[in-house]
């Protein structure tokens, strides 16, 4: 490879390469470049083309080479430019099976997220949603088992007929 080869890619051929070489695939380079897949892969198979390369890595390592970029293998565990979790511990109570009845109820120890109230309403607001629940799943049980028993008697009526 003479070093005629990489002066003469395009520097949209150079930014994608710059992309593969952190390990980014064609739709992922697109979206950073607000361009089709398909033309970024046409930009790496010219580019490919033109260093006579065996694969878009192998060109994407000889612009590293010729720009001075340090080149970066990473583990096979790590992400690709996901920043690492920023997330606080939760509470322990929140991982036990109980955790979200005790939070309705308000029974949890008074912990909050990012200075908020975890739950607005009174344990009597709370307690009227949960019987509100409870009366909306009675009823419509009731309804469901009221419609199969008319359409039973409704079948049993059809084949009485049906057999005369």
């Amino acid at each position: 490879m003479s070093p005629g080869d990489i002066e003469q890619l395009t520097e949209a051929q150079r930014a994608c390469l710059r992309l593969v070489l952190t390990r980014h695939n064609s739709k992922e380079i697109a979206q950073v470049l607000k361009i089709s897949p398909h033309s970024v892969d046409k930009r790496i198979e010219r580019a490919i083309a033109t260093l006579g390369a065996t694969s878009r890595f192998d060109a994407a390592r000889r612009l590293a080479d010729h720009e001075g970029i340090p080149t970066y293998e990473p583990f096979a565990h790590e992400p690709i430019d996901v920043a690492g979790p920023t997330v606080e511990a939760s509470p322990p109570y929140s991982t036990a099976s109980f955790g979200y009845g005790r939070r309705l109820f308000g029974l949890s120890p008074d912990r909050r997220i990012n200075g908020d109230a975890r739950n607005d309403l009174t344990k009597l607001q709370r307690a009227g949603i949960i019987l509100a629940l409870m009366v909306g799943i009675a009823l419509s049980t009731g309804a469901l088992l009221n419609i199969a028993a008319t359409l039973t008697d409704k079948l049993r009526e059809n084949r009485i007929d049906l057999s005369r």
